[in-house]
């Protein structure tokens, strides 16, 4: 199953400032998008996100505001590393 995986997957590029680089020698990664995927399961759908937020990230209180910090979660793309699987 892990070599469907790596077979499944297209070359990934990383960002380095305002380009988009393919430089296997430093990052040997494949790509999956979400629309690819056989589940369109998402944490936030089901209150994870959430919970993580209240654990992680409690409320900062000062004199003058409320200040609350929020997480989000997107779901775009699996990363997989090659060289791992390879």
């Amino acid at each position: 199953m892990l070599q469907q995986l790596v077979t499944d997957c297209i070359p990934a590029t990383f960002g380095r400032g305002a380009q988009d680089i393919l430089d296997t020698s430093y990052r040997n990664a494949g790509k999956i998008d979400a629309s690819n995927f056989v589940t369109s399961f998402h944490p936030a759908n089901f209150g994870i996100i959430n919970n993580i937020e209240q654990i992680l990230l409690p409320s900062i209180s000062s004199d003058k505001e409320l200040h609350i910090r929020r997480l989000t979660a997107e779901l775009y793309k699996l990363n997989v590393r090659l060289s791992m699987l390879l």
